[in-house]
């Protein structure tokens, strides 16, 4: 035992590795114990040898694994817990009764483990989960949970209606973790008149990005029975799958009963975005003035340009003073001077509302106009930077925000002092890359764009994206000797080296273009890019950026050039 304990202490490897295989045949406790504290060796393979010995000592170490897995290192128990399915289903009963015990950390790993023998523990974890012991039964519910089976939706199906919140909500997530099981089940409860039941519906429907589940909660969120509570509930769920699927039943909304419903319809619509406007035009002719008087206020929420000749005619001749009066405020936070004829017309109108609501649109438009006559462009472009840049609509930040949240840091990458900017998250994500494409696409909505041009690497990911998204074409800009036929090539200096890059001849002259990178640092690769796009004869419209540096003033070295970067740090 010495000589064995001495190996074990070396500083190589191989040698604890061969002193751990010459344990294979000791069943004794403390050789078992050795075993166990071997997992966590900082050698792969001396902690594979480990695990490989404790498999081999079969039903004998039953009662060391279980004491193991209230290690206190959670490596450790996660191995043994491993050994422990491979043991088989001789010891299901001897886990049921663990389950049964105050342990916590037994019972968490008993909700890893027996889910994995599906049918032959399923009878004992629905007992379990009758309990009356609480831990037992959130033990026993996560395993239902994770057992992969039909018969497990019944019974967590009745414990949403437990007394206990933390019940009700846990067989709420292992229903939804049951979705392939429990989908159609829960489609049924949503139409139940029990009102936490519908509720714990909507929550898990609200998880699920399938057609029937989505259908569900948008004929739930029409039905004139729902509550409001719930109606609530389900705006938010609309809000966050952040889709346009969801626009014309949010439109709908707007002829609810409750106003505070109507309400948060339009600011959701609002928080989806410029995508709503097609269907929000639409719902312009509908006989319902609800509808019609929300969807102008979210048209000039939106500040939608291209609708003010609508609102105008809406202004003009809607038989409702109400979305007369609406058109008129949307008319002012649009702030077109096309406006101000219908405006003026307007405050002959029968209604005071709509009157005052047409002075105030106009004394709007007049302000702007003052502000453009009396400033210079440079002034102009200052002032938008500095006051205007920061304010994005709700929708924007939620979105920044989850962008955000989606770029990790990487020291030391791919040299030392170099922090590398990992969007890998971001693109692994079901909704980063399309929440980045948006907001592109969002700050430069304002210009006639021919070509997306995309530096290599990353900039070709979100250039080709936003070529799709504006319907126009993208052209790679790439790194030495990866382009055929006549080149045009700019050398520069970056943060951990040089390059040079590269653009085909010909592919952009003439043509109105947009800049896109990932990260704006030093400036020095968009200073190349724009020279080699400039020998080529394009007009620059603009360089777009998901995160610039401000610290190393990239933005100063392209001063000439309008810059959009997402994100500052």
């Amino acid at each position: 035992m010495k000589e064995i304990l001495e190996s074990l202490k070396s500083d190589q490897a191989e040698i604890r590795k061969d002193a751990i295989l010459s344990l294979k045949d000791k069943k004794d406790e403390e050789f078992i114990l050795l075993l166990i504290e071997s997992l966590e060796d900082e050698s792969k393979q001396v902690a594979d040898a480990a695990l490989s010995v404790l498999k081999m000592q079969g039903d004998t170490i039953f009662v060391n694994l279980m004491k193991a897995l209230q290690h206190s290192s959670p490596k450790i128990r996660k191995k043994i817990s491993k050994i422990l399915l491979n043991l088989g289903n001789d010891f299901i009963s001897n886990l049921i009764e663990l389950a049964k015990s105050n342990t916590e950390d037994i019972q968490f790993w008993i909700s890893e483990i027996l889910p994995h023998f599906k049918e032959v523990s399923l009878p004992s974890l629905v007992e379990l989960s009758d309990s009356k012991s609480m831990p037992e039964r959130l033990c026993a519910i996560k395993a239902l949970g994770k057992i992969n089976h039909f018969d497990a939706v019944s019974p967590l199906i009745k414990h949403l209606s437990d007394e206990e919140w933390i019940i009700r909500k846990e067989s709420a997530c292992s229903l939804l973790a049951l979705e392939e099981h429990s989908l159609n089940d829960v489609l049924k409860l949503s139409k139940n008149s029990e009102f936490d039941l519908q509720f714990w519906a909507i929550q898990i429907l609200g998880k699920l990005d399938k057609k029937e589940s989505k259908n569900a909660l948008i004929e739930m969120a029409l039905d004139k029975d729902t509550k409001v509570g719930h109606k609530q509930a389900l705006i938010n769920i609309f809000k966050a799958f952040d889709s346009v699927d969801f626009v014309a039943p949010l439109i709908k909304m707007f002829s609810d009963e409750n106003w505070f419903i109507r309400k948060q319809a339009a600011e959701a619509i609002w928080e989806i975005g410029p995508d709503s406007e097609n269907e929000l035009v639409k719902s312009l002719e509908s006989g319902d003035k609800n509808i019609r008087y929300w969807s102008v206020r979210v048209l000039g929420d939106l500040q939608s340009q291209y609708q003010s000749e609508k609102l105008s005619k809406i202004l003009k001749s809607d038989k409702s003073w109400s979305v007369r009066a609406a058109a008129a405020q949307a008319l002012g936070e649009i702030g077109q001077d096309f406006a101000s004829e219908a405006l003026m017309n307007a405050l002959q109108d029968t209604s005071e509302y709509v009157r005052k609501n047409s002075s105030l649109a106009l004394n709007k438009i007049r302000e702007v106009q003052e502000v453009r006559e009396e400033s210079t462009d440079k002034w102009i472009n200052a002032y938008t930077y500095e006051v205007f840049s920061n304010l994005k609509s709700k929708r924007k930040n939620s979105m920044l925000n989850r962008v955000k949240s989606l770029i990790t840091d990487v020291p030391d990458f791919p040299k030392p002092g170099i922090i590398f900017k990992d969007i890998s998250p971001l693109l692994a994500s079901s909704h980063g890359l399309s929440d980045a494409t948006k907001l592109f696409a969002s700050s430069i909505k304002d210009l006639e764009i021919d070509l997306i041009l995309g530096v290599e690497s990353r900039g070709f990911i979100f250039g080709s994206a936003l070529a799709q998204e504006l319907n126009v074409g993208f052209v790679p800009v790439r790194k030495k000797g990866k382009l055929p036929g006549e080149l045009l090539a700019e050398s520069y200096d970056l943060e951990y080296g040089s390059a040079t890059l590269e653009l085909q001849k010909g592919h952009t002259t003439g043509k109105k273009v947009i800049i896109i990178d990932d990260v704006l640092a030093t400036g020095g690769t968009a200073e190349a890019v724009v020279n080699l796009v400039k020998k080529d004869g394009a007009e620059i419209l603009a360089l777009l950026f998901l995160l610039e540096i401000d610290f190393l003033k990239g933005s100063e070295r392209l001063n000439e050039n309008r810059i959009e970067s997402l994100i500052h740090v």
